[in-house]
């Protein structure tokens, strides 16, 4: 146990509850990262202007499903919720296989299925998280949570490494169908997760949230805790989103070819999986133990910042590729176990409802103003993507600053409430 405790952070009877979280998160991202890479070739083969109308739609999407979401989660138990949920992605994935495979009305299909991916992905990560959150307090958060995202990690790089070898050989629409595979794996361990509660959160399984269609928004507005939240994911909107439309010019104008661009992701996508998994072994696991949420987020807003000054300095492709791989390096290897260790200081319906709301309308609105920003400074003013960078990278500061203060506030919960305990 000493040595497992060391590896993983667990402590006795928690392993089974780490190992299921750990295989759902494998299994999520896997599917994940099948999909992603066809999602942003479609978005290069379309150019860079197209990149607001596809954000405007998603937005839209999450706007609807948000208090859809609300009454599932508040009328269902958690177990059925998470079967429902990622039975309907299942579904989902079968249907634009068969309508990718027999290319039916392929422009719109290719739009939606931009639209859908980008939604869902959002959606299906924060319900694991949502869970795990459920599962685990923040003291085993700050634990395990690292651990947590290797396996995720090593199931990104399985998704990544067949959409890098396999694309040519299984075909694009194909890749669908590996992907709605693997989300069927997901189904099992999230149930097996669900039924493997920790003796700190046991006995929440079969209770309800409850709470009414727009809690989560209410939650919202009413708490500084959740709205740093949501300033937060605004932030990291910003620099993704301004990014994706730098690399969405520069790749169109290396004009590589659809197959070659769409490996050209499968790639990067992969070499971050090999990075991240070292990286929240070593150096998250630390922060996170060592020194605080605040300090390991702040070092996001720090490699967004470095990597918008390189693109300015150097607008090339091989410059291009080791930004996209800084950026999402800190995003999933630093940025992703540690804001999700912000959620268990607060309530069950802000974990479900709340989370909800910021992951997916805040950051898919955030996406809209954004991409119209960019449109604005490209199109309309006339700005090249090097000014862009240039601007976008001092912005990141600001970002930095407000880490801090979170990662402070979520340390001053966890104490009021191990001292309520």
């Amino acid at each position: 146990m000493g040595l497992l405790t060391k590896i993983t952070g667990a402590k006795a009877g928690e392993g089974r509850a780490l190992f299921w979280a750990a295989a759902t998160f494998f299994f999520v991202l896997a599917a994940y990262y099948i999909l992603r890479p066809v999602r942003d070739e479609f978005a290069t083969h379309t150019g860079v202007r197209s990149v607001p109308q596809l954000y405007l739609w998603t937005f839209l999407v999450n706007l609807v499903v948000a208090p859809i979401f609300a009454m599932l989660i508040a009328r269902l138990r958690r177990s059925v919720f998470i079967l429902f949920f990622y039975g309907f992605l299942l579904t989902n994935a079968l249907a634009f296989w068969v309508l990718l495979s027999l290319e039916i009305a392929l422009t719109a299909t290719q739009w939606t299925f931009f639209v859908w991916q980008t939604a869902v992905s959002v959606l299906s990560v924060s319900t694991f998280w949502s869970l795990t959150a459920d599962v685990f307090d923040g003291e085993q958060a700050r634990r395990m949570f690292p651990a947590i995202t290797i396996g995720g990690s090593f199931g990104g790089a399985l998704g990544s490494s067949i959409v890098s070898f396999g694309t040519e050989a299984i075909g694009r629409a194909n890749l669908l169908l590996v992907s709605a595979l693997l989300v069927t794996c997901a189904i099992f361990c999230a149930w097996r997760l669900g039924k493997s509660a920790t003796p700190v959160t046991k006995g929440l399984e079969e209770e309800k949230v409850g709470g009414g269609l727009l809690a989560g928004f209410i939650a919202l507005f009413k708490s500084p805790y959740l709205l740093g939240i949501g300033v937060w994911v605004m932030m990291l909107s910003l620099g993704n989103t301004f990014f994706y439309s730098i690399q969405t010019d520069l790749l169109d104008k290396a004009d590589m070819g659809r197959e070659a661009t769409t490996a050209f992701f499968g790639r990067i996508d992969l070499t971050m999986h090999i990075i991240n998994p070292i990286l929240q072994f070593t150096i998250t696991r630390y922060l996170l133990a060592r020194v605080g949420v605040g300090i390991t987020l702040s070092l996001v807003a720090l490699a967004y910042g470095l990597s918008y000054a390189s693109i300015a300095l150097w607008p090339v492709i091989p410059v291009l590729a080791v930004c996209m791989l800084a950026m999402r390096a800190s995003q999933y290897g630093l940025s992703n176990p540690a804001r999700e260790s912000l959620w268990p200081v607060v309530s069950r319906e802000e974990k479900y409802k709340a989370k909800n709301v910021i992951d997916n309308a805040v950051f898919r609105g955030s996406d809209v103003w954004t991409s119209q920003a960019y449109r604005g400074l490209n199109a309309g003013l006339g700005l090249s993507t090097t000014v862009i960078a240039w601007i976008a990278a001092p912005l990141m500061a600001g970002w930095f600053v407000l880490s801090l203060i979170l990662g402070r506030t979520a340390q001053t919960r966890a104490a009021a409430q191990q001292g309520a305990s």
